[in-house]
């Protein structure tokens, strides 16, 4: 009787550090989990901040460049053309001046907001600098690239911005040539837009 006592004694012991093991082993699991869960969302929150513009929630001249960058290396393969539309928000200077810079970076966030919704899927939008933001467009002629840009400028004008009103915007429009690379092209876009700023604002320049 006490032989088996013992052995109920000892049983019970291994039944409670064994117990104790699992809860600890299930613990470290627990624990596994929620660091390579926080790993996970730091190295997104990470990605996020080296190619997204804080402001505007889109694309930052970081990525736009490796974007860019990458177009080119694949229209020089399948020999398609790439278009350049740089577009720059007339007057922002003034709504800063006048209103606020809080209204200023918000009416950045609602242009980027409309002109990301009015893009095609496979074309790459973001903000180049300050006011100006770009879009490549992946394999577009200049017929199809002035039609798009003209009624982008168009809807942009006729939206009715929070606390603005309406905003005009300029447009410096270039297709890419088979000496361009990626530095030439968008020297190009930028004078053209320089161009169409001197012509009196809300135009479309192309070089």
């Amino acid at each position: 009787m006490i032989e088996f006592t013992i052995i109920i004694v000892i049983a019970i012991i291994l039944y409670h550090d064994l117990f104790l093991q699992n809860r600890k082993i299930n613990r470290l699991s627990l624990d596994k989990s929620r660091l390579e869960q926080e790993l996970k969302d730091k190295n997104e929150e990470l990605i996020k901040v080296e190619n997204i513009d804080p402001l505007t929630d889109i694309l930052n001249r970081n990525r736009l460049d490796i974007e860019l960058q990458m177009e080119f290396a694949r229209s020089r393969r399948s020999k398609k053309t790439i278009g350049i539309s740089l577009i720059g928000i007339d007057n922002l200077k003034e709504v800063n001046e006048k209103l606020s810079h809080s209204i200023g970076d918000y009416l950045l966030k609602e242009i980027a907001t409309l002109i990301k919704s009015k893009i095609r899927s496979v074309d790459l939008f973001g903000r180049w600098w300050g006011d100006k933001f770009l879009i490549i467009y992946s394999d577009i002629e200049l017929d199809d690239l002035k039609n798009h840009t003209e009624k982008l400028k168009n809807e942009i004008e006729e939206y009715n911005f929070v606390r603005v009103g309406s905003i005009t915007t300029s447009f410096g429009l270039t297709l890419s040539k088979e000496s361009d690379d990626e530095v030439v092209i968008i020297e190009r876009a930028e004078k053209a837009l320089k161009i169409a700023k001197k012509k009196g604002k809300n135009y479309i320049e192309i070089l």
